[in-house]
């Protein structure tokens, strides 16, 4: 009988220790279930180019972009972070209260640390972000290469990339020549 109730023990024990043992397993895997999910993915957008002259880029019509309401307008008086202006509004630049940097690294690896570290600028465009390809007439983004926007005090909020251009149409020649296009972009809060 004493050998019986000893196994019984031996066998609570080693059910006990295998169910501590699965349970602080489980606690790790959930740990690293919540980091990931705490991960924040980057949004897919579209904005909606404004027709414009190649041959007048600055007098292309701005589109003021909220990241914190997904919404656009072309009124400056609209709250934005940011402006997509210049040849097929390709060019990201500021908001007032708000200023740019940018880094060779992936949208989903950028941070808010990372603004130590990006290259300040007051328009990001054309040979930076995007690329023109004379041959194919095809406007190309940059990949890897983030925007970080931040607060005039240097906090970090945005994260933003250029993924491509959409919807590129052209009308009128010559000096007539009216071009557009929708930049599509991912962004993300830092």
């Amino acid at each position: 009988m004493k050998i019986q109730s000893i196994l019984k023990t031996t066998l609570a024990v080693a059910l006990l220790s295998t169910t501590v043992f699965a349970t602080s397993c489980d606690k790790e895997k959930d740990e690293s279930q919540l980091q990931l999910q705490q991960a924040q993915a980057a949004t897919p957008y579209t904005i909606n180019g404004q027709w414009g002259s190649p041959f007048n880029p600055v007098g292309w019509a701005k589109v003021y972009v909220n990241f914190a309401t997904a919404t656009q307008s072309t009124s400056s008086t609209a709250t934005h972070q940011v402006a997509f202006e210049r040849q097929v509004n390709g060019n990201i630049i500021a908001g007032a209260g708000y200023q740019l940097r940018y880094i060779i690294k992936d949208i989903d690896n950028v941070t808010a640390a990372d603004w130590n570290t990006a290259t300040g600028a007051t328009s990001i465009g054309s040979g930076v972000w995007y690329n023109y390809d004379t041959s194919t007439n095809d406007y190309e983004a940059v990949d890897p290469l983030t925007v970080i926007v931040a607060t005039a005090a240097g906090a970090p909020v945005y994260a933003v990339k250029l993924v491509r251009f959409d919807n590129i149409q052209q009308t009128g020649s010559g000096s007539s020549l009216q071009v557009k296009a929708d930049p599509v972009i991912e962004y993300k809060a830092l």
